[in-house]
């Protein structure tokens, strides 16, 4: 009984020194000026990281827009199988199943846009100036 008693004794006297000794060391003040300070404050702020979100989607916008002055192409591909008679076709008789392809490239360059396109750029470059003055 006195042998158990003193292996708890031994247990509690190692625990409370191990508590006591392995105290995780406190860290030290960091010495900021007021430039790192005003840095820290404006790399987290959610209220500046929208602000220029807002000011790049307006970038991209405008570029968007002055893209639409530009020649545009576009393709279009189609393909069928089909058994029954082409439209173009004057015989109702049967058809074998054939195939269709159709391939298709068109250009086109805006001649009048009724000052749609340059009223677009305008509108982004004030979005733009809107997001940098918040």
């Amino acid at each position: 009984m006195r042998s158990s008693f003193g292996f708890i004794n031994a247990v509690i006297l190692s625990v409370t020194a191990f508590i006591l000794f392995s105290q995780t060391a406190l860290a030290e003040p960091l010495e900021l000026s007021l430039d790192t300070c005003i840095a820290l404050t404006y790399e987290d702020n959610p209220a500046l990281q929208i602000a220029e979100a807002h000011t790049e989607q307006a970038a991209w916008t405008i570029k968007e827009a002055q893209s639409n002055k530009n020649v545009s192409i576009d393709y279009t591909h189609t393909d069928m199988r089909s058994t029954s008679p082409p439209t173009w076709s004057t015989s109702s008789e049967a058809f074998s199943p054939y195939n269709y392809f159709s391939n298709q490239v068109v250009a086109s360059i805006p001649l009048y846009t009724g000052g749609k396109v340059e009223n677009m750029i305008k509108q982004a470059e004030l979005a733009q100036c809107q997001g940098s003055c918040q």
